[in-house]
C-alpha cells in the first residue's frame, strides 16, 4: 500500500488537483499488492495533454497507472449526467485523502 500512496502522492506534486480519485484498483498475489489503478485528476489546468505527458513520462512507479483528467467545469457539468463517465467514477471512486 507504500507503493501506491507514494504514485497517488506524486500525482497530485505533479498536478496540483483539486479532486484526486482512485477508481478500478486490481490486486494480485497473496499479499494482495496493487499492481494497476485507475485515476481520475480533476485539476485547472491550461493543457490536459501536456499534464497528462508530465504523469506518464515524469512518474516511475511499479503500479500501472491510467489518468483522465477534468478541468473543474468539464467535472460539475459532466456530473449532471447520470450516463456520464465522470458520474460513474464519481459514484464507485473514492477520493484519494478520504479515511
Amino acid at each position: 500500500m507504500d507503493e501506491l500512496k507514494a504514485l497517488l502522492d506524486e500525482i497530485g506534486r505533479v498536478s496540483q488537483p483539486e479532486r484526486l480519485i482512485v477508481y478500478g484498483l486490481k490486486r494480485e498475489g497473496a499479499g494482495e499488492r496493487v499492481r494497476d489503478v485507475n485515476v481520475c485528476v480533476v485539476c485547472d489546468c491550461e493543457d490536459k495533454r501536456m499534464l497528462e505527458r508530465k504523469l506518464y513520462l515524469g512518474i516511475e512507479s511499479e503500479i500501472s497507472f491510467d489518468v483522465i483528467i477534468y478541468t473543474p467545469d468539464e467535472w460539475k457539468r459532466l456530473l449532471r449526467d447520470p450516463q456520464s463517465y465522470a458520474s460513474r467514477i464519481a459514484e464507485k471512486g473514492r477520493e484519494y485523502g478520504e479515511a
